[in-house]
């Protein structure tokens, strides 16, 4: 039996309507599962978001709470120092009286490391100033050694300037 070419090709046309009738009908249940579950997730999100403010509140109390602690002992400190310490001069007494109107951003625990920080950079200044100088002189050296540095005559280089060198060479001065 000889098959028509065309009935042949008729019958492959249905079967691959089908195919895409049953593949459409997936993705249709696929798409209603997916609008499923971004409607949950849409009620999860809300449901956080109202939640936020009250956990916000609660947060901030809490620092609040913290901060009137700091606060409220610090006077009993000073006082402290003063007891000890009554020869303090009238320069140290402004100087605290100053520093109690600031001591709400003192007395936050985030600027406690950054205070920590800043008095450690400030001990440290002058150890990084050597550190910097022994870096560049050793970078410098390492360009002499290396060849990456060109001698030049100054006085080639810069006629129109009036240069005095002094006994030191290499040290040059601009006249007046």
């Amino acid at each position: 039996m000889q098959s028509n070419p065309i009935e042949n090709r008729l019958k492959d046309v249905e079967e691959r309507i089908k195919t895409n009738e049953e593949m459409i009908e997936r993705l249709q249940i696929l798409e209603c599962k997916v609008e499923k579950m971004l409607t949950g997730n849409e009620e999860q999100m809300k449901d956080g978001v109202k939640s936020l403010p009250d956990e916000t509140d609660q947060v901030l109390a809490g620092n609040e709470e913290e901060m009137k602690d700091g606060v409220e002992s610090l006077p009993d400190e000073t006082d402290q120092v003063y007891n000890d310490f009554p020869s303090f001069s009238l320069g140290i007494e402004f100087e605290l009286s100053c520093w109690e109107k600031d001591v709400e951003d003192v007395a936050s625990p985030s600027n406690k490391g950054i205070i920590e920080l800043l008095e450690e950079v400030e001990l440290k200044d002058d150890v990084w100033k050597k550190v910097v100088e022994v870096m560049t002189a050793i970078e410098a050296k390492t360009e002499i050694e290396e060849g990456n540095v060109e001698t030049i005559d100054i006085d080639d280089v810069t006629p129109d300037m009036h240069l005095k060198r002094q006994k030191k060479p290499g040290v040059l001065l601009q006249s007046p």
